[in-house]
This record gives structure tokens, C-alpha cells and sequence, in this order.
């Protein structure tokens, strides 16, 4: 029963996201749910490091510029560049026909643009 409970585990956790239902619905005992969901971790890192190209000159797709500052600590949407891109205020890009491709370094440039400078109390935003 554990080795099919442990694959049935991990069908699910591989097509769905990871939640406390599929824990239950197998009544895996803590320490195997521990292992699977530090499986996730190292492969959601393994994702995240992948995400984030070498070049800065890499031209990226909307999605995918969304992803690799999202990844490298700048969490930002697709529709959030798409908005930027037609009211302004956004990273440069360019066309390639219809598709939008944005220059890394300058994706990257402009997100830490928008940091604030470093605080030690949310009342030093006011000042």
C-alpha cells in the first residue's frame, strides 16, 4: 500500500500543485511527505536558476522576462510588462514582428531601478 500510495503521491504532486488534500488523501506519514516536499524545493531552485539567463543580452519573450525577474527576486507578471509596454513606464523592448522581446540587461536595469533605497522601519517610507 505505501508503494502505491508513494506513486499515487507523486502523480499528483507532479500534475497538481502541492496541497494539504493530497497529504490526506494518502496518509503518508510526515517524514516521506517532508523528503517529496524537499524534492519540490530543490526542484523549484533547480527552475529558478535555470530561469535567469547569463547573457545580458539575451533578447526574452514577455513570459519569459517575466519569469527570469520573478526568479532572480523582482516578481512582476506578464500582464503587468504588457500594461507597462502600452501606457508606458516599463523596460525598453523590441518587435520581432508582433512578438516583444526584452533585452535582459535592460529588463534587469529596470527593475532594480524601481527599489527603494534600503529602510529599517516601514514609518521611514513617510519621512
Amino acid at each position: 500500500m505505501l508503494l502505491v500510495g508513494t506513486v499515487v503521491l507523486a502523480f499528483l504532486w507532479a500534475a497538481t500543485e502541492w496541497t494539504g488534500l493530497v497529504i490526506r488523501l494518502n496518509g503518508a506519514n510526515s517524514d516521506h511527505i517532508d523528503a517529496i516536499a524537499g524534492t519540490r524545493r530543490h526542484m523549484q531552485s533547480f527552475a529558478v536558476a535555470s530561469a535567469i539567463p547569463d547573457n545580458l543580452d539575451t533578447l526574452l519573450t514577455r513570459r519569459s522576462t517575466a519569469e527570469a525577474l520573478t526568479a532572480a527576486g523582482f516578481p512582476v507578471r506578464p500582464a503587468t510588462l504588457a500594461t507597462k509596454a502600452t501606457r508606458g513606464g516599463g523596460p525598453p523592448f523590441r518587435r520581432f514582428g508582433r512578438v516583444p522581446l526584452y533585452r535582459w540587461g535592460d529588463s534587469l536595469d529596470w527593475a532594480k531601478s524601481r527599489l527603494s533605497p534600503p529602510m529599517r522601519s516601514t514609518s521611514e517610507a513617510d519621512a
